[in-house]
């Protein structure tokens, strides 16, 4: 769920809202797309919108499927659509939030994005205005005070993160992922030495032949913060396998998944080095590609791998040049070892 509300004016008395997923599976989603309207004979129906059926294409985007003329149907025909309890509490939630936006602001012009705040706050706000006293009371604060309350706020966001790691350890839902750590980006960010930020989720890097298909899409590229050079992340999930079958003596080989996903981001990063200049002039942000860094993010490594699977994923991944291979149990290890500093 999103805070932060965007419309898009479609005419004098409408908005196009972001489209609410309220369903999602590795080729399928369901969405919902909001559209806020001036309603001259309801203002208080100021809410309308369609749901939308999408499927994956082998590109890596999502397309809608064609529209069903409900009028065509035919005798004995008909349409059901059941939302789980999960889903129309997501849908009520975030409706709920056009509701408030178009009440405050009503229909704004072209691009506009909207902070949406619990109902209570703004009366909090004035209350905490009117009253002289409280400004002398801020007065007395301390930077330490302010400190504990960052302290506090950061906590909880590490906190949450987590406990999405603890109900998702055997998730195997890659566009789950996808979502999550495109709402987390500083997630996988920690990982670097240096300060990166997430430029593009689900990129196109290039690779379509003439009759436009076969293009590569990468999950996830970050730029160095300094530079501007380009970092190439895939992900896969929490229970891909790392190893495959033992080999002999104590050796075992590495997983298709593991290799194929290897020579998956390499492809990838040869694929963005040789479109560079093409594909530069293409977007307005800046970015280099400097012999990029790749990183493969897959796979579990405790209660995933026994000892002997350890000895040669260990191996294996120390001998890896090109590619920094991180399973998602170290990943999350990162954030709980910064939740502990925090706290302690």
């Amino acid at each position: 769920m999103n805070d932060l509300i965007t419309t898009k004016s479609t005419s004098l008395t409408s908005a196009v809202g972001q489209d609410i997923e309220l369903r999602v599976t590795t080729t399928s989603r369901l969405m919902f797309r909001p559209e806020v309207v001036d309603n001259p004979h309801d203002q208080d129906a100021c809410v309308r919108g369609n749901f939308i059926f999408q499927r994956k294409k082998p590109s890596g985007q999502w397309e809608d499927y064609k529209t069903l003329d409900l009028s065509k149907l035919k005798d004995g025909e008909w349409i059901k659509l059941e939302l789980k309890s999960g889903e129309l509490k997501t849908l009520i939630t975030e409706l709920d939030k056009y509701y408030s936006v178009f009440k405050e602001y009503g229909i704004r012009s072209g691009e506009a994005s909207f902070a949406v705040t619990p109902q209570n706050a703004k009366p909090i706000i004035e209350q905490f205005l009117k009253n002289p006293e409280n400004f002398e009371k801020l007065q007395d604060l301390k930077i330490e005070d302010l400190q504990k309350l960052n302290y506090v706020s950061n906590i909880n966001s590490l906190k949450s993160v987590l406990k999405v790691w603890d109900d998702n350890k055997n998730n195997g839902d890659e566009s789950f992922w996808q979502t999550f750590f495109k709402d987390n980006s500083w997630v996988i960010a920690q990982i670097f030495p240096y300060p990166v930020i997430l430029l593009e989720d689900k990129a196109y890097v290039g690779g379509k032949s003439i009759d436009n298909k076969g293009g590569n899409i990468v999950d996830f590229i970050f730029k160095n913060g300094f530079s501007d050079n380009v970092l190439v992340v895939e992900i896969k999930t929490p229970t891909t396998s790392l190893m495959g079958s033992h080999y002999r003596d104590n050796a075992y080989s590495i997983s298709t998944d593991l290799g194929g996903s290897t020579v998956q981001v390499l492809k990838y990063k040869d694929e963005l080095s040789k479109n560079y200049y093409a594909l530069r002039q293409q977007t307005d942000k800046a970015f280099q590609v400097f012999n990029p860094k790749c990183m493969v993010i897959i796979g579990k490594v405790v209660n995933g791998l026994n000892a002997e699977q350890k000895t040669s994923f260990e191996l294996y991944r120390g001998d890896s040049k090109q590619v920094e291979i991180v399973t998602f149990d170290e990943l999350f290890q990162k954030v709980q070892m910064l939740s502990d500093l925090l706290e302690g």
